[in-house]
């Protein structure tokens, strides 16, 4: 399991594919996070100063990763959590696609196309998503 950036959230219809870009992608968070518990996460000593000088360039996924494992040993088990739901919700999305009579034929295997294009989208977006309520909690 890696992280990436996924994008905007997707708005799927047989219509075709848009994006609400007011809901980005909590990707873009994760290294702001990461450097946070970076910098909070050191012993205390009363009276005394801390400075944290920041990155100039975004932390690696994969330390990024490391330091909320190890703040939250249970990350991998949420994040699979997390994604048999996903999977079950795009399994459910699909099954209304191919029952739905209100669309035609076209609309509906062009509806069903977009929802399986977008599946690892989507999958990943909620990796990031779950990640990034785990580094924040």
């Amino acid at each position: 399991m890696s992280l990436k950036y996924a994008g905007p959230k997707p708005l799927i219809s047989a219509h075709g594919i848009t994006f609400d870009l007011n809901k980005d992608d909590k990707f873009i968070y994760l290294s702001i996070v990461a450097e946070l518990i970076q910098a909070l996460n050191h012993e205390y000593v009363g009276g005394e100063r801390y400075t944290h000088i920041t990155a100039k360039k975004p932390m690696d996924c994969d330390e990024i990763l490391e330091l909320i494992r190890r703040n939250d040993p249970l990350l991998d088990q949420e994040i699979q959590d997390r994604q048999k739901i996903v999977e079950q919700e795009i399994q459910e999305e699909l099954e209304r696609a191919h029952s739905n009579r209100v669309l035609c034929e076209e609309e509906r295997d062009v509806l069903v196309k977009n929802i399986e294009l977008l599946r690892s989208y989507r999958i990943n977006r909620s990796i990031n998503k779950t990640v990034y309520y785990s580094a924040i909690s």
